[in-house]
């Protein structure tokens, strides 16, 4: 009970601190963070089970800020965030929670809270990639810009969510590939390889990647040329906006960059 105490303070505490960051992202400072870690590490089961359970039904409170209006689970998932790698040892729940809670609305707040984690969470976010309904896979991509120049090491999950038969999410990994503070070069070399195997849908998103990574990429250009004459209309349309962009000699006379 004494855990539930505190831990009922701390959210308190949260809460009033988010209220009163207006539109700016709130900030932790001092002893107060040193205590919101002491609490929260000993209350890590307590805001387990409330990422798992159903919210309980809680009155509205219209004329407080939106912090107040969170839902259990919700209030759990920010604790859990302001922790960041003092959480780890929730990774193995909060995975399987992620892999298991039916409604996406849950099971993206458990992915959010892995990704707040840090780092070491990063086995769990390639395992949801690789193993998870199109729905998770498509939050954890979501979530990967989070890592940085770590999420290198989901890169090869990313290009098969990318090469998969699943549209929205194929179109999903293409757009945050793109953006991935990952060395273009090592996106290119992957996506390239991707093309021997992939069929003309997903042919025509890696096109579209190369195109919107902006990068020189001149290691695409053999790809980019076969592009051109693909037997699909839409791979050949995605061939040409990346050539424009990276080999504009591959459309016209001009002298190879």
């Amino acid at each position: 009970m004494r855990v539930r105490a505190q831990l009922l303070i701390l959210l308190s505490f949260l809460a009033a601190v988010a209220a009163t960051a207006g539109d700016k992202e709130p900030t932790y400072e001092g002893r107060e963070i040193v205590a919101i870690r002491q609490i929260g590490t000993n209350a890590l089961p307590l805001l387990l089970k409330w990422m798992a359970a159903k919210d309980p039904p809680e009155a509205p409170k219209p004329h407080l800020a939106a912090c107040f209006n969170m839902t259990r689970s919700e209030r759990a998932a920010m604790a859990i965030s302001i922790l960041e790698e003092t959480a780890s040892p929730a990774i193995p729940e909060l995975t399987r929670l992620a892999m298991s809670l039916p409604n996406r609305d849950r099971y993206d707040l458990c992915i959010k809270a892995l990704a707040d984690i840090g780092p070491e969470s990063l086995p769990s976010f390639i395992a949801i990639l690789t193993e998870g309904t199109p729905g998770r896979r498509f939050s954890a991509i979501e979530w990967l810009p989070v890592f940085h120049t770590n999420a290198a090491v989901a890169l090869p999950a990313v290009i098969k969510c990318l090469a998969g038969k699943d549209e929205e999410l194929g179109w999903k990994a293409a757009d945050e590939l793109s953006r991935l503070e990952i060395p273009s070069n090592t996106v290119v070399h992957a996506l390239t390889n991707a093309l021997a195997t992939a069929r003309a849908p997903a042919r025509a998103r890696i096109l579209r990647c190369l195109y919107w990574l902006n990068a020189p990429a001149r290691d695409a250009v053999p790809a980019i040329r076969a592009g051109l004459s693909d037997p699909s209309s839409e791979v050949r349309t995605n061939a040409i906006y990346a050539a424009q962009r990276i080999a504009p000699e591959l459309l016209t006379n001009a002298p190879p960059k």
